[in-house]
């Protein structure tokens, strides 16, 4: 049987302020004076202000999630470092993956939610870079360039711009200057 409550202020205030506070909806609308999940449910469809400030506390309450989760792991990590050793560090090891994989999952939630944590970077590579597979050649089919010898695991590719065969790492190709468009100044 759902509870068929009316829709009043106080009530729609409380469960935005829960909200906002991290605390899920579920939990919210098993209090005894709070409508059920799907009353609530029908007022956000029937009303698009409310259906708007649901959305803006629930992505609130996921970054105080985020929050908690963050403090629950560093929490662990201290016991786990606790030099009376008073804690069993499979049992640890096993709620720092959990807090690990909710802490993702908040984070991922969020980067679709609010652009704010979508944000990307770039990063830019500027030298010799090695690329490739397992059954790549270990030298450049052009003209025969190596990596050092001394890399280990030998990369399994090479890319790089032409330049004359050494076995030098000083003889290395170096980038174009991006700068200056390539050209000397």
């Amino acid at each position: 049987m759902t509870k068929q409550l009316e829709r009043t202020e106080a009530i729609t205030t409380a469960i935005i302020e829960g909200m906002e506070s991290g605390t899920t909806i579920t939990s919210i609308c098993s209090a005894d004076d709070m409508p059920s999940v799907s009353s609530f449910l029908r007022w956000c469809r029937s009303d698009d202000d409310l259906d708007d400030a649901v959305q803006r506390a629930w992505e609130r309450g996921l970054v105080i999630q985020l929050h908690e989760i963050q403090d629950k792991q560093a929490e662990a990590v201290e016991r786990l470092m606790d030099e009376k050793k008073e804690t069993d560090p499979k049992s640890y090891q096993a709620l720092a993956t959990l807090l690990r994989d909710m802490n993702h999952n908040k984070v991922a939630l969020l980067t679709r939610l609010d652009q704010r944590f979508a944000k990307r970077h770039e990063v830019i590579h500027n030298g010799p870079m090695v690329i490739g597979w397992d059954n790549s050649p270990l030298s450049c089919p052009e003209c025969g360039w190596t990596a050092a010898k001394d890399i280990t695991p030998q990369p399994a590719a090479i890319e790089h711009e032409p330049r004359v065969k050494s076995d030098s790492l000083s003889d290395m190709p170096l980038p174009a200057n991006d700068a200056t468009g390539g050209d000397a100044r």
